[in-house]
């Protein structure tokens, strides 16, 4: 179950902000992914609806419980696969908020 909007554990929730977003807008919208703006415990909330997703970050149906679909997995570079085998807690949500860089700066 998903913490209502507003709860402290909302870090990684999309934010819908209009186009002339201010910079705290901008600022959720960027902890969404875990970003460099993002806390530790923005990071976490983020990884644990990645896992829980059953939508990969492309659009692709994925299996819950994996972080992205099988080709958006293989495409990332071999260190980036293995990293997000690390567990929750362990390096896990690192990995995850790297890959998502990874193919948002479409580096695939």
């Amino acid at each position: 179950m998903r913490p209502p909007l507003g709860s402290s554990k909302e870090g990684g929730q999309r934010a819908y902000v209009g186009n002339g977003q201010s910079n705290a807008g901008a600022r959720a919208e960027h902890a969404q992914t875990g970003g460099a703006g993002a806390t530790d415990v923005e990071r976490f909330w983020v990884a644990l609806r990645a896992l829980d997703a059953r939508r990969c970050l492309c659009g692709r149906e994925k299996r819950r419980q994996m972080a992205f679909c099988g080709l958006c997995f293989h495409l990332l570079p071999e260190e980036m696969q293995k990293a997000l085998y690390r567990k929750v807690g362990q390096g896990f949500e690192a990995a995850y908020v790297r890959a998502v860089d990874w193919h948002r700066r479409g580096l695939n």
